[in-house]
């Protein structure tokens, strides 16, 4: 089976594809809310505030129900959002061949 390369393909670096919900049956990592982020805010057209709210909102459910105490919700929308600008900074420098960028990309 040939991997497609095109610009429509909804594979996104890095991270995979992106999924419509979190799973229950574990805590959520964070490829887990960056594959939900990118859901939100490319498949379903949603602004990045918005897409971090949402996304946010599906991670603290998963870690109540779990009786797992967490943070206030703009403290994980500022956290989402700075992971979020790390893989955004990655992606940028993915076609350089220096050994620093693949380092970066390997400790991600």
């Amino acid at each position: 089976m040939a991997s497609s390369s095109l610009r429509s393909d909804p594979q996104n670096w890095l991270i995979g594809k992106p999924i419509s919900l979190l799973s229950t049956a574990r805590l959520p990592r964070m490829l887990d809310v960056l594959q939900l982020l990118q859901f939100h805010h490319l498949t379903e057209g949603r602004t990045l505030p918005e897409s971090y709210k949402m996304t946010c909102d599906a991670a603290i459910c998963i870690w109540m129900r779990a009786r797992i105490p967490t943070q206030r919700v703009d403290s994980c929308v500022r956290k989402l959002s700075k992971l979020h600008q790390n893989y955004l900074a990655l992606k940028v420098h993915r076609t350089r061949k220096r050994e620093s960028d693949r380092m970066k990309e390997d400790n991600s």
